[in-house]
């Protein structure tokens, strides 16, 4: 496994061998502004062209931000029309326990708006690269 970027916020890495781009945001994410988490999704849009993944697992159990509507929509406008272009086949999230953040996030990756790939949200990470990978 090959780590991409390392930031306070975010943790991108690449498994060559399954196609799969796995990221992580840390509970240090409580303190992320917005314009840096605009930043942060900047960086996965980089290596998601460049490594164009099959797969993608996204560790989101510690994130602790809050993703507004105008983030969503950035989201809808920006990253997913790159997913598209690579055709991304899956993408696991596994999901954190607070409420409102877990709400934030689904709300967030179910905007995808041409359902290019199909995401599932998991608690368990074995079960989640089990499914990517089958």
């Amino acid at each position: 496994m090959k780590i991409l970027h390392q930031s306070n916020f975010y943790q991108i890495r690449y498994e060559e061998q399954h196609q799969l781009i796995h990221y992580y945001h840390p509970a240090a994410t409580f303190d992320m502004t917005p314009a840096q988490y605009l930043e942060e999704l900047k960086v996965i849009i980089k290596y998601t062209r460049e490594y164009q993944p099959k797969v993608g697992l996204g560790d989101l159990r510690d994130f602790q931000f809050i993703i507004t509507p105008d983030l969503q929509e950035w989201i809808d406008e920006h990253l997913y029309p790159i997913t598209q272009e690579i055709k991304l086949q899956k993408h696991a999230v596994l999901l954190p326990p607070e409420f409102v953040v877990q709400l934030s996030v689904k709300q967030a990756l179910e905007i995808n708006p041409n359902k290019v790939f199909e995401t599932r949200f998991f608690t368990n990470e074995q079960e989640a690269r089990q499914w990517l990978l089958d």
